[in-house]
């Protein structure tokens, strides 16, 4: 009896490698999906292309219908100007202070030079392409919103007056139609949205890097370095008024479209800030697989621990 139960456990075991003994039954064979998952990285899906072809088309478009080049028309609102002087949209004609080149300097650029020297130290692929995925859907996000309601609105800029240059009747004699469509495109401002939707996202970013709302992690230095991209954001969207481009309201109103599409941006790409994995960018598409890694980690563990017994 004794020899037969030992010729059977003989049987529903063999050898490894290393020489331990283990039973066919803790062996769990790899499927061909879970082989096909772990032979590529396991962030990367190729659905991330459709979203860059999505958001570069709908900037494109925005730019083309809504935008300041766009077809569509501004609303016109009902002009008092040519019957008694209106203070409000008298102000000179003066060169922006933050030009364009600028501003698409700090919002396309800036973020996307730091995300890339951030990975000199930490090397994650990964990181720096949720990073820049992110900050677009940002700048999509806040291009189609601000454009559309510019046009909806239809508010005229502190110095309309300048470029329109209206006759007796209130008519705009200024030849060039695109300055005079411009200045009806006051609110919200543009300069302020897209600066505060690239910087706060710059910031949220360098919080969940340095994990400030983390214990033991909130230390003033790493704070001060969290928030110094939004005194950026700040001097842009002030320099609108010094300029005579834009009211105070209209920048309000820009810094908190931008900052609301930075967090929706970031977060979709980022976990909470207050999360244990706040310095790790998500893994939106392929999640099962890094559970199925995590499944054979804990049976390899388990497999030790009843050889070891």
């Amino acid at each position: 009896m004794l020899s037969s139960l030992q010729s059977l456990v003989s049987k529903l075991t063999f050898t490894n490698n290393s020489g331990a003994r283990r039973s066919p039954a803790l062996v769990r064979q790899p499927t061909t999906a879970y082989q096909h998952q772990m032979s590529k990285p396991t962030w990367w899906s190729w659905h991330y292309v459709f979203d860059w072809a999505l958001i570069c088309t709908i900037i494109l478009v925005s730019q083309i219908v809504f935008g300041t080049m766009g077809y569509l028309s501004p609303f016109h609102r009902y002009s008092t100007y040519h019957d008694m002087p209106d203070a409000t949209v008298s102000y000179p004609s003066t060169p922006s202070i933050v030009p364009d080149w600028l501003l698409i300097t700090f919002t396309f650029f800036a973020p996307a030079v730091f995300f890339a020297l951030w990975q000199l130290r930490f090397k994650s692929w990964h990181d720096f392409h949720h990073g820049l995925l992110g900050q677009f859907i940002s700048i999509m996000l806040t291009i189609l919103f601000t454009d559309v309601f510019k046009l909806y609105a239809g508010r005229l800029r502190p110095d309309f007056l300048a470029r329109c240059k209206p006759d007796i009747t209130g008519k705009c004699t200024n030849m060039v139609l695109n300055d005079v469509r411009d200045g009806r495109l006051s609110f919200p401002s543009g300069h302020s949205s897209l600066s505060f939707t690239a910087m706060v996202f710059l910031s949220l970013y360098l919080s969940g890097k340095f994990r400030i709302f983390r214990t033991n992690h909130g230390n003033v230095w790493k704070i001060l370095c969290s928030v110094c991209p939004i005194f950026i954001c700040g001097f842009i969207a002030i320099s609108r008024t010094k300029d005579y481009h834009h009211n105070y309201d209209d920048i309000l109103a820009g810094a908190f479209l931008g900052t609301v599409m930075a967090f929706v941006g970031y977060f979709t790409q980022y976990h909470g800030l207050a999360s244990e994995k706040c310095h790790e960018p998500k893994n939106r598409y392929y999640i099962h697989a890094l559970e199925l890694k995590r499944i054979e980690e804990q049976d390899d563990s388990n497999e030790s621990a009843i050889e070891r017994v």
